[in-house]
C-alpha cells in the first residue's frame, strides 16, 4: 500500500522512497525508483551517484525480499477506501464530487475523501474535480 503512494507522490522525496525499497531488500523495485529519480531533470549529482549505485547493485540482486501488489510500470489508480489499485481497464467508479476513484464494491458507500457524495452516483450540478 504505501509504495503505491510513494509512486504517486515520487517527486516530493524521492531519495526517501528509494532507500526505503533498498534497505527493505527489494531491489526490483528500488531500481524502478532509482530509474525514475534519474530521468529527473535538474537531479543533485550526489543523489544521481547514489541513484546509479542502487540500480547496479539492484541489477546485481535482481529480487524482491517482500511480495508486493505493485507494478511500477502499469497505470492505476488508488481505491478510496481499501487504497489497493485498480489497474487500468478494470472497472472502478468515482465520487461526483471529488473523483476521487473506488472499486465497484463500494458504489453507494459515503465517499471517504470528501464526505458528501455518494460513490458512483450520476449527479448535475456542482464538482470539485472531475479530472478523467
Amino acid at each position: 500500500m504505501v509504495l503505491l503512494y510513494l509512486c504517486c507522490f515520487l517527486t516530493l522525496s524521492p531519495y526517501c522512497h528509494l532507500f526505503t525499497a533498498f534497505k527493505a531488500k527489494n531491489f526490483i523495485t528500488a531500481e524502478s525508483f532509482a530509474r525514475r529519480l534519474l530521468d529527473m531533470d535538474k537531479l543533485p549529482d550526489k543523489l544521481r551517484k547514489q541513484a546509479t549505485k542502487v540500480v547496479q547493485k539492484s541489477q546485481q540482486e535482481g529480487r524482491n525480499a517482500l511480495k508486493l501488489n505493485f507494478n511500477p510500470d502499469a497505470k492505476f489508480d488508488i481505491c478510496g477506501s481499501s487504497f489497493e489499485p485498480i489497474n487500468q481497464g478494470l472497472d472502478l467508479v468515482r465520487c461526483p464530487y471529488c473523483g476521487t476513484a473506488y472499486k465497484m464494491e463500494y458504489s453507494g458507500s459515503l465517499c471517504t475523501t470528501c464526505n458528501i457524495s455518494s460513490v458512483g452516483v450520476e449527479t448535475v450540478g456542482l464538482t470539485c474535480m472531475m479530472t478523467r
